[in-house]
């Protein structure tokens, strides 16, 4: 009996440790079987993560080639303008400076539209993605329409000064400023200026010492009115609204800075009036540097018989004296003030000083500071960078009146290179490699690929 149930028991023993070694043996089948899947699903992340980098990268690299075929169009469109009728597209283009050559490529196409804007087409390719730009730019138009009296591109300032406008600078005739001045001319209307604003150093517009301000002053949006605008205690600003306060710019205003004489431009060389009168015949002309000085009683005098358009490539310097334009068919000074007759282009950065006298003219002048003080009357409009108007001196003031018979004249300013304005572009992803067809048969562009995506810049 003992012996059968120690062999009973020895049994038991074995089977109970055979079946714990099975226990152990499927415990270590299944730890070793979750490592592997672990193992699995690392290496899958792992391997997708790289692919998504690579994703990144090509994605960057198709925009990068994007871009720089965009660049490559806009300046494309400055140095060579295409001639395009509405809804007109040029051929596609290889851009010529791959991003990572054999690995990258664009091209790109240029649209006209039907309300005068190029529409640029683009894509550009990577080995694994492909992206493509649609942007619209536009070449202002170079022949400028003054609806400003003053457009100052960083800041404008008025020290004993007044401001305002007239009808026509033809209906005021008479001797020098203030000896057969109409009584028309004490009522003001209002004209308006604009300061761009780029760069200021304090106030965008200073209304100072007694100045006289009838119009609206235009500032850019977002600036605040409030601080980009002082007016001194002894000061009248009367706008529009009459609620004193300045207005956005409702327009994107782009200035010519690159601009230069035709060939056929009569260079003058120095030209410097002592006491003596200059009358130039209808054309255009070039100086380079203009002085004005009065020599005793004698009063200099530039005027013109007809249109002319002349070119200033150093300063203007006017002591005293008269610079105004008239119309065709006089052949003498006869003060018959009208400034679209004279068309003043500064290509320096040099100062323009306009001191006692009368001006009647229109001065471009984006790159110079413009000063005007002294007892001096400017009948026109101007453009500057900076423009002060008046002095600290208690019997000189200043008067600036905008001649509203330029806002129906254009002003040509003869430019080598066009400016390009980039309006918008926006961006349109696919993350396959396909080479997009353009069909241009109607004169519109369309794309065959898919896109995933689309943001817009």
């Amino acid at each position: 009996m003992t012996r059968r149930a120690q062999v009973t028991r020895a049994v038991w023993s074995t089977g109970l440790h055979s079946r714990q070694g099975i226990v152990v043996l499927l415990h270590t089948y299944l730890v070793t079987f979750s490592l592997l899947l672990l193992t699995a699903a690392l290496l899958t992340r792992t391997s997708v993560d790289l692919q998504h980098a690579e994703l990144s990268v090509s994605q960057y690299q198709a925009l990068w080639e994007a871009e720089g075929a965009l660049d490559e169009a806009l300046y494309g469109l400055r140095v060579n303008t295409p001639t395009l009728t509405p809804n007109q597209c040029t051929s596609p283009t290889q851009s010529a400076l791959p991003a990572v050559p054999g690995k990258s490529s664009s091209t790109y196409q240029v649209c006209l539209t039907p309300n005068q804007e190029y529409q640029i087409l683009v894509t550009g390719g990577s080995q694994r993605a492909v992206e493509r730009l649609t942007a619209f730019a536009e070449i202002p138009s170079q022949n400028l329409r003054f609806r400003n009296a003053l457009l100052a591109i960083d800041k404008l300032e008025l020290r004993r000064a007044d401001f305002g406008s007239l009808t026509s600078a033809l209906s005021v005739m008479g001797g020098n400023r203030g000896e057969h001045r109409p009584p028309q001319w004490r009522i003001r209307r209002k004209g308006h200026v604009a300061v761009l604003a780029r760069n200021p150093l304090g106030p965008a517009v200073e209304l100072l010492e007694g100045s006289i301000f009838k119009g609206d002053i235009f500032l850019p949006v977002g600036l605040n009115k409030k601080s980009a605008v002082v007016v001194g205690d002894v000061s009248d600003f009367e706008n529009d609204d009459d609620d004193n306060q300045a207005k956005e710019l409702t327009e994107q205003i782009v200035l010519p800075t690159s601009y230069e004489p035709p060939s056929t431009a009569t260079n003058l060389g120095n030209v410097s009036l002592s006491g003596t009168a200059l009358l130039l015949p209808k054309g255009t002309y070039t100086v380079n540097n203009l002085s004005m000085s009065p020599r005793g009683n004698q009063i200099p005098v530039l005027t013109t018989n007809g249109a002319v358009n002349l070119y200033v490539t150093g300063e203007i310097t006017q002591v005293k004296g008269e610079l105004y334009g008239q119309p065709e068919g006089y052949h003498s000074p006869l003060n018959l003030y009208s400034p679209q007759h004279l068309r003043i282009f500064v290509t320096s950065d040099r100062t323009v000083h306009l001191a006692k006298g009368l001006s009647a003219a229109v001065v471009y002048a984006p790159k110079s500071r413009v000063l005007i003080n002294g007892n001096h009357l400017f009948l026109g409009a101007v453009v500057a960078k900076e423009a002060k108007i008046g002095e600290r001196a208690a019997s000189a003031r200043a008067e600036v009146l905008y001649d509203e018979d330029l806002a129906n004249v254009g002003l040509a300013v003869n430019t080598s290179t066009p400016e390009v304005v980039l309006r918008s572009y926006s961006v349109t992803r696919s993350q396959d490699p396909i080479s997009p067809s353009l069909h241009t048969a109607t004169g519109t562009v369309t794309w065959s690929a898919i896109s995933t995506s689309s943001t817009t810049r």
